[in-house]
């Protein structure tokens, strides 16, 4: 149903910003953000989605755990990273880092090196 008193905010991205732009819809506690993707493993990120009910009769896209990951580590913001980290301690991480490491190869060097220091962060020193 297309709502004429919702407010929509469309952000286009820098030629540096990871994303081509960002789509805001609606007003905080139920604003909703869209990412628009640049690159094509962006893409399969999308098309990994799994659909989800967020209220009755209302169904979005969400992606996984690991894919959100990957989108915070191309994104490369100290945010980003504090919530990359916050993914990987949510519960058992062996599953979320195999899938992360299976998809990284097609994200820029900086997102790989940046996974690199998360994983150091999150993995505790050998005795």
């Amino acid at each position: 149903m297309l709502r004429h008193d919702v407010p929509v905010e469309i952000r286009r991205g820098d030629f540096d910003d990871p994303l081509a732009g960002a789509i805001r819809i609606g007003t905080k506690p139920d604003q909703i953000d869209v990412v628009v993707g640049r690159w094509k493993w962006e893409q399969a990120v999308v098309e990994r989605s799994q659909p989800i009910e967020v209220q009755p009769g209302i169904t979005i896209p969400v992606v996984s755990r690991s894919d959100l990951i990957l989108l915070k580590l191309a994104a490369g913001g100290p945010l980003d990273y504090v919530d990359a980290y916050n993914l990987l301690m949510l519960g058992p991480r062996d599953e979320v880092i195999a899938e992360v490491e299976s998809k990284l190869a097609d994200l820029p060097r900086d997102a790989k090196e940046l996974w690199q220091r998360l994983l150091a962060d999150v993995t505790p020193p050998s005795p």
